[in-house]
């Protein structure tokens, strides 16, 4: 099966303008709102020339930078942050981690100014079996086989099978983590299978061929997507913020901010390092996004509403999950719940 899905225009992709108003969105019924930011109550005196200052300018929510501790091992070496191109010391997150008041959770380039058409195709090569009960957190590919770690409390396993068998036709499988951790993305470097869990701040090291555990690492925050990157591994927390870490030791190294033209890109999620770029999930959307990670700017996006369609009823039954087929240009796509893997181009 082959065939190109429409571009849409770069207006599709950015919602209104941001703001530090009530909570985010709920992320599910599975994973509670991140944010308890509230709103405070504008008195119709003022109302005037608020929508005045609004009109004029626009302010980013700031959101502080957490550092990670490991096991055995300190995280007490500076880190450096790259932003718009530029290297500086650890401190305030210059992206913001609000959503916009349209009630969307999409975070593209969000406010006012006009962003770079940066909209890619997708050309669906062919669709592939996934298995349905898989509550797909991270994907990918190495020698032939299909990696992948799920979430939800009691049902968060890690997976590797041939990509061309059975939708469930594991090689080997873990046993689900403990019910009280909801597990993440996850990535293989050399010989170790790092696997994150959302909220509990657990990285469990695993042999990438036997799947079993040979170690933990401990870090600050939350845990969304991670991926491969050279000598470095790359983490999301659903912000705008992606964490470089040691892959030994799992040591925050430094920060990428990451933004479209002006504005930051909120959400990220699963993430795929491949080609000297990272690909990155928007969590709630159907885009993924191509991020410089020289300057952390968005060099390119891509739409896949129409995979999967129609989608299963579960509201979390959204896309998720990218990976590099090795030796091709090629990307395995997913999402949670869905009973269908996609090979496709990003054009």
């Amino acid at each position: 099966m082959r065939h190109d899905l429409p571009m849409r225009p770069i207006a599709d992709f950015v919602p209104s303008s941001r703001f530090s108003g009530p909570s985010r969105p709920s992320r599910s019924r599975r994973r509670p709102s991140r944010f308890g930011r509230t709103a405070g109550v504008v008195g119709p005196a003022t109302l005037a020339a608020v929508l005045a200052f609004t009109a004029a300018c626009s302010s980013d929510a700031v959101d502080s930078a957490g550092s990670g501790d490991v096991q055995e091992t300190s995280a007490n070496s500076e880190m450096g942050s790259i932003d718009g191109g530029s290297l500086s010391t650890a401190g305030p997150n210059a992206g913001s981690v609000g959503s916009g008041n349209s009630g969307s959770a999409d975070g593209l380039g969000q406010g006012g100014a006009a962003q770079p058409d940066t909209t890619g195709e997708v050309e669906v090569v062919r669709e592939l079996g996934h298995d349905s009960a898989a509550f797909t957190q991270g994907l990918e590919m190495r020698d032939g086989e299909l990696y992948e770690s799920t979430g939800d409390y009691g049902t968060s396993w890690v997976s590797a099978r041939p990509l061309d068998s059975g939708p469930t036709d594991y090689r080997v499988k873990t046993d689900p983590l403990p019910g009280r951790e909801f597990g993440e993305g996850m990535t293989i470097t050399g010989n170790t299978l790092w696997q994150l869990t959302w909220k509990d701040g657990i990285a469990y090291k695993r042999d990438a061929t036997t799947l079993e555990e040979t170690g933990r690492a401990e870090y600050d925050g939350e845990g969304w997507g991670l991926c491969t990157m050279g000598d470095q591994l790359v983490m999301s927390d659903g912000s705008n913020k992606l964490t470089l870490r040691d892959p030994e030791t799992f040591e925050p190294t430094g920060e990428i901010n990451v933004a479209l033209g002006a504005k930051g890109v909120d959400n990220l999620n699963e993430l795929d390092c491949s080609d000297g770029r990272i690909y990155a999930n928007v969590w709630m959307t159907d885009r993924i996004v191509r991020i410089d990670p020289s300057s952390g700017e968005v060099d390119a996006q891509w739409d896949l509403g129409e995979l999967q369609q129609p989608r299963p009823s579960d509201p979390d039954a959204v896309l998720n999950g990218i990976a590099k087929v090795p030796g091709s240009d090629t990307f395995i796509v997913t999402g949670k719940l869905w009973p269908n893997m996609y090979e496709v181009r990003l054009k």
